[in-house]
């Protein structure tokens, strides 16, 4: 089994419902994984990159599939669990739905949040709940509200370095563009976030 793929990321592309991306180790070995589209936004633009992974090996091919953190790793495998629900479709729904939004849509029966992927319909929608609400029926309310926490974290952290990139080409230090945009409450908009710490900058 292969653990997690540590590296450069020397390509990512992006398609409709999930994306490629080629991570080059040490050894110079290059391993292509299937990723969803939320983990690319998270790993978009950074040279070195550590992906969770999965190998699925069929009867005329492998295929690897790398998933930004554990948590959504975890998703992936209890959807794989549904009958009907392949591992690329696992992919194309993790494009759509955080961990968080997954969790929830579980726990509530809100078969409309799977209809809101792109191609899946009720009865597609309504399997998935049926067969996964009692795996996840122990995971207490605080864990699912930790996942939350931890992608919002996740969006402001990347929000917050372009935000400060964008002030430095500005002509503003790092460390004032920093103190900056830190400043910004509850703001996770790269545009907005330097608009406000404009204002703060020139007060």
């Amino acid at each position: 089994m292969i653990y997690c793929i540590c590296g450069e990321l020397v390509l990512l592309k992006k398609f409709e419902g999930f994306c490629l991306a080629c991570v080059k180790c040490k050894s110079g070995v290059g391993f292509e994984l299937k990723i969803s589209n939320n983990t690319a936004n998270k790993i978009e633009g950074k040279k070195e990159v550590n992906l969770f992974s999965s190998l699925v090996v069929k009867e005329n091919s492998m295929e690897l599939f790398g998933f930004f953190s554990l948590e959504e790793k975890e998703v992936f495998r209890l959807l794989v669990s549904v009958s009907g629900v392949g591992p690329s479709f696992a992919i194309f729904i993790l494009s759509f739905l955080t961990v968080f939004e997954f969790y929830e849509a579980i726990n509530s029966g809100d078969y409309e949040k799977f209809c809101s992927c792109k191609g899946i319909g009720k009865k597609t929608a309504n399997r998935i709940i049926l067969e996964l609400k009692d795996k996840v029926k122990n995971l207490e309310l605080e864990q699912v509200e930790n996942f939350k926490v931890r992608e919002l974290s996740s969006n402001f952290s990347n929000a917050f370095n372009e935000a400060v990139e964008a002030l430095v080409v500005l002509g503003y230090g790092k460390n004032e563009a920093k103190n900056a945009v830190a400043a910004q409450k509850n703001i996770n908009e790269v545009e907005e976030l330097v608009k406000k710490a404009l204002v703060m900058l020139n007060k």
